[in-house]
């Protein structure tokens, strides 16, 4: 075995004059120093170094912590250990020390005996570069890891992370509340101001909602304006609500983006784990169902999942897959009501209406197929099949010699917010030679009150066409009388729930007066619909109302019949 002394005077012929630091840095591919009988080698980028250290006490006192800091940190932990315990330790350490740049060090340690003196023996490799790579790597791999798991919009969680949560602790069995949080009207802030403002909106509602968060509380955007929240360990329904109506209550505070100051509220849906229920996919659904009963109820409310949400959804579901097949079956049919004339007693239009030819149900009213339709946009499809079907009809009567007046379809939001809609309109007057002047387009106070500036702009647009426009079901929403003095409305219609306790209620004749001298002040039309006595005729009339559409003149017709009636009259 060779010496320790003859060691030490093989390498000490090479020795350089340089200091550790400079030997590390330095381009050349050798280079040894000698300091205090401890030898630093480098050789081809690796770097061996004996420390000679009879008693490894005091090998500290060998290597002078202002040469070597770092480094000096590095051996007190390594020969801090007892001998026999590990003679053989690999590890990378870092050193900064030097300018902006970085060096990475491989070091394998280990004892090794030379002359019967116990020493310890170090092998330096320079791994910055490798380093480097793996570093690299790792970064792609964490910006993979959060592009999969969070939004990149919020910052929060997404789907991804929930799941993993939800999963976590239902494995773990812990108790919590699901909330299914949805912002109300957040699509008309997008509509009217453009999504770069509706981006800024859920930016500052994420982050009021981290501020809610307690203890083990978590949060994900689902996307869109959706989001959810886990309460944890919440099961007291009292403080869950406590809970809910703070979240709600620091989200209906003013948003200040650019100029702008703005409001939003949120509805928000609640299943509990594990009362509704231990499974993942059932719990959100749970709190989905909950949160679409709260929007049912107003802007800003919270609703418990209870097991009849689930019967009524399913319901609605089939409901929703039957409208589909009576849309491609051609079951939906078009009745017509007529508007009469109570001074000549002549009809001056009809409205058309809906009705479903359900083929296991019969036939069913607006009422119990519209607001689904209306929710999954179906709505669209069934209004213009009644547009196509009602227009050709009254091609067919207007080309026969009849006069059935003003033909007037009901439009929705929905119908209205396609793209094109005016053309379209412009297009199907053409294709069956009808006038403008012989629609009138009738569209609810709530669907006008949506988004009022669209609104405006479009019945404008449909006006100048010649097209008339009428608001049904008048004085059951909340318009704006300066909304109302902006659109260009021809008539209003006086809604049948008004309509039904005349002449017997004062409160219900106080709101068709008050309509009737709102209509003398715009210099609109009026129409009362609805009517079925004769006392009621006789109220509008003296109120002068003479427009009227009801059972007392008419039901709503099938084709034929309306026909029918037209030719009736035609003949006196």
């Amino acid at each position: 075995m060779q010496t320790f002394e003859k060691t030490i005077k093989e390498l000490e012929n090479l020795k350089y004059e340089k200091n550790i630091f400079e030997i590390l840095f330095d381009a050349s591919p050798n280079g040894i120093a000698l300091i205090k009988n401890n030898i630093f080698i480098q050789c081809n980028q690796q770097m061996l170094t004996l420390f000679d250290c009879c008693n490894k006490r005091d090998f500290l006192e060998k290597t002078p912590k202002e040469i070597f800091p770092t480094w000096h940190d590095v051996l007190s932990s390594f020969a801090s250990r007892e001998k026999d315990e590990n003679r053989y330790h690999q590890f990378e350490w870092e050193f900064q020390e030097f300018g902006e740049s970085t060096l990475w060090l491989e070091i394998t340690a280990s004892y090794i005996s030379i002359d019967n003196k116990e020493l310890i023996y170090l092998i330096c490799k320079d791994v910055t570069e490798r380093k480097k790579m793996l570093l690299a790597l790792n970064k792609q791999k964490e910006d993979l890891f959060y592009q999969a798991n969070y939004d990149a919009l919020t910052q929060l969680p997404n789907k991804t992370m929930l799941l993993k949560e939800l999963e976590k602790r239902i494995k773990n069995k812990i108790s919590m509340a699901l909330l299914y949080m949805d912002l109300d009207r957040f699509k008309d802030i997008n509509d009217s101001l453009g999504h770069d403002i509706g981006d800024k909106v859920l930016e500052i509602v994420a982050q009021r909602l981290k501020g809610q968060l307690k203890g083990g509380d978590f949060i994900a955007r689902l996307g869109g304006d959706e989001f959810v929240i886990i309460l944890d360990k919440l099961s007291d329904k009292d403080e869950i609500i406590y809970r809910v109506k703070k979240i709600q209550n620091s989200i209906k505070k003013s948003l200040s983006i650019e100029t702008m100051t703005l409001y939003t509220t949120a509805s928000i849906g609640i299943s509990l784990c594990p009362q509704n229920d231990i499974n993942i996919t059932n719990l959100l659904k749970f709190a989905d169902t909950a949160m679409y009963q709260a929007k049912e109820k107003g802007n800003g409310y919270c609703q418990f999942y209870t097991r009849e949400m689930t019967q009524m959804a399913y319901k609605q579901t089939m409901l929703e897959r039957d409208i589909r097949n009576g849309i491609q079956n051609n079951e939906f049919l078009v009745y017509y009501q007529p508007q009469v004339d109570v001074i000549s007693e002549k009809i001056i239009g009809m409205e058309a209406l809906v009705r479903w030819n359900h083929p296991n149900l019969g036939l069913l009213s607006p009422g119990k197929f519209v607001p689904i339709a209306i929710k999954t946009g179906l709505i669209v499809d069934i209004d213009f099949l009644v547009m196509h079907k009602a227009m050709s009809d009254l091609s067919k009567w207007i080309h026969a010699g009849l006069k059935p007046g003003v033909l007037s379809l009901n439009l929705t939001m929905k119908q209205l917010e396609q793209p094109y809609i005016v053309q379209t309109i412009k297009d199907l007057l053409n294709y069956y030679g009808l006038n403008a002047e012989s629609l009138s387009f009738e569209i609810t106070e709530d669907e006008m009150m949506k988004n009022p500036d669209y609104i405006i702009a479009l019945l404008k647009e449909l006006s100048y066409m010649g097209i008339s426009i009428a608001i049904d079901d008048f004085g059951t929403g909340y318009s704006s009388l300066s909304y109302l003095k902006r659109m260009p409305i021809d008539k209003l219609k006086i809604d049948k729930s008004f309509i039904n306790d005349i002449p017997y209620d004062e409160e219900a004749i106080a709101i068709v007066e008050m309509i009737i001298s709102l209509t003398n002040t715009l210099q609109i039309d009026i129409i009362a619909e609805g009517v079925e006595t004769e006392e009621q005729k006789n109220f509008m009339i003296e109120k002068n109302c003479h427009e009227i559409q009801g059972y007392y003149y008419s039901k709503p017709l099938i084709e034929q019949d309306m026909r029918s009636m037209l030719e009736k009259e035609a003949l006196g």
